[in-house]
C-alpha cells in the first residue's frame, strides 16, 4: 500500500507549536494511519494521510512564549550590529587659559 503525504502542509500545521509535541503527534497519527490501513483496506489503496497528521498536529502543544521569545532574539541576533565608535585613550587635551 502506497502512502502519501504533504510534507508543505505538515510543516505549516507545525508552526508556532512545540517540537518536541509535534513529533510526538506526528509519529502517533503515521503509526495510526498504518495500523488502520493495514487492518481496513489490505494493501488496496494509496493512502493520503495528509490531514490525517495535520489534524493530529492541532492538537499539539503551542509553543510557550519563552521560547518564541528566544527565536526571536537569536533571529535578530544574526544581523550584524553597528560597529562602536572608537574610544579615546589617554588623559584628555588641557585645556589652554589666557594667564596674561
Amino acid at each position: 500500500m502506497d502512502c502519501n503525504l504533504d510534507l508543505d502542509m505538515v510543516a505549516k500545521a507545525a508552526i508556532m507549536k512545540d517540537p518536541d509535541s509535534v513529533a510526538k503527534k506526528i509519529g502517533e497519527a503515521i503509526l495510526e494511519a498504518a495500523e488502520n490501513a493495514g487492518k481496513y483496506f489490505a494493501g488496496s489503496l494509496e493512502l493520503d494521510i495528509t490531514r490525517f497528521v495535520t489534524y493530529r498536529i492541532g492538537e499539539a502543544k503551542d509553543e510557550s512564549f519563552d521560547r518564541v521569545v528566544k527565536k526571536k532574539i537569536q533571529s535578530l541576533a544574526d544581523c550584524p550590529a553597528p560597529a562602536p565608535a572608537p574610544k579615546r585613550r589617554g588623559r584628555p587635551p588641557k585645556k589652554e587659559t589666557d594667564n596674561v
